[in-house]
């Protein structure tokens, strides 16, 4: 089973990644994130003089396949998270369960303040960017949760409901 757990910087895909990897009692469980495959960072294109992590170009898709591909032989569960985890087609056709986190501006900005020094416009930059880039994916995903979820219990809900357990 290949799940992918998708949404805005600080909607908490890796924590729902961790838990889910938990719950399956670590068997044969594989996680993706989709930040440790960013290509280098001097050919990512900046805006201002800050980079411009939310530019799909800023992502190696075509490794991660191929990762989430060959980790197949050894792994009974794939998990890859990331706020773009959608956004490459191959990939996305990957999934037998797509998940799509997502949280209130409010909340995004309060978790984003907290853990990174970074300038309002470019906050504002990443909120956009994300909605223009990803959020339409949101559609086609069979798990749809937001801050008012519990986000973990509802995602093992729906998988004991598919006999995912």
């Amino acid at each position: 089973m290949i799940i992918g757990i998708g949404g805005i910087s600080r909607a908490g895909k890796t924590t729902l990644a961790l838990k889910l990897k938990e719950y399956y009692m670590n068997d044969g469980v594989k996680i993706f994130h989709l930040d440790k495959y960013t290509i280098p960072w001097n050919q990512i294109p900046k805006i201002g003089k800050m980079i411009d992590w939310e530019d799909p170009i800023s992502i190696n898709f075509n490794k991660l396949e191929q990762d989430i591909i060959e980790s197949l032989k050894d792994n009974k569960i794939i998990i890859a998270e990331g706020f773009l985890i959608y956004y490459h087609q191959p990939i996305r056709d990957l999934f037998d369960i797509k998940i799509y986190l997502s949280i209130s501006k409010d909340i995004f900005i309060t978790r984003r303040k907290r853990q990174y020094n970074e300038p309002a416009w470019y906050i504002e930059h990443i909120w956009n960017s994300y909605h223009k880039n990803h959020n339409k994916f949101r559609k086609n995903c069979e798990i749809k949760l937001d801050e008012n979820s519990d986000v973990y219990l509802d995602t093992i809900k729906f998988l004991q409901r598919q006999n995912h357990s």
